[in-house]
């Protein structure tokens, strides 16, 4: 019914290959080295917004409660836990962040291993004409171009947005204490 004859240059295929590796990098370095530090920032903004809102709130269960909360325990406690975390859990994080951090360069070495593969196989086994000096300079010109939108949007947009509003985490935070003085 639809006789469609699709023909795909050798070019086209080579230029694929090193288009997605050169993008995968690029995301992979974005990710791991901007994003994910202002998701820290974003996170420590957060917090610091409830934590101007702790008195108050400390100060209103303090009214409702007092016969049945020893600030003097739960002080000590706070400090305990303040001036001993759990070296593990920074150290699972760590070891969590490594592994994906490696699981990205596997895939981006495997990304270079295909391209120079398929280079390889059309220029070399199929004996076809491969022009990579055109493939680089359209690879350049066209990540030059997406790298100017990406840093536009980023800086204008993406950095700027807030993923975790203060007062749904004063919210969650706030739920959490009520279910624990309700269990006292």
């Amino acid at each position: 019914m639809f006789d469609i004859d699709v023909t795909i240059s050798t070019d086209l295929v080579v230029s694929i290959c090193f288009h997605i590796t050169i993008l995968f990098f690029i995301l992979y370095f974005l990710f791991f080295y901007v994003i994910s530090k202002k998701g820290e920032d974003v996170l420590k903004n957060n917090i610091d917004n409830i934590s101007d809102e702790i008195p108050d709130i400390l100060d209103e269960i303090d009214i409702q409660y007092k016969d049945k909360i020893n600030w003097k325990s739960i002080r000590e406690n706070a400090v305990y836990i303040r001036d001993n975390t759990d070296p593990d859990i920074d150290k699972r994080i760590e070891e969590n962040n490594t592994k994906y951090k490696k699981i990205g360069l596997c895939i981006g070495f495997g990304l270079v291993c295909l391209t120079i593969l398929v280079f390889i196989y059309y220029k070399f086994y199929k004996k076809e004409n491969v022009d990579i000096g055109y493939i680089i300079k359209e690879s350049a010109l066209t990540f030059l171009l997406i790298g100017i939108i990406e840093f536009v949007f980023f800086t204008m947009t993406a950095s700027q947005y807030v993923p975790a509003y203060p007062t749904s985490i004063g919210g969650i935070v706030l739920d959490e204490i009520q279910k624990n003085i309700q269990q006292i």
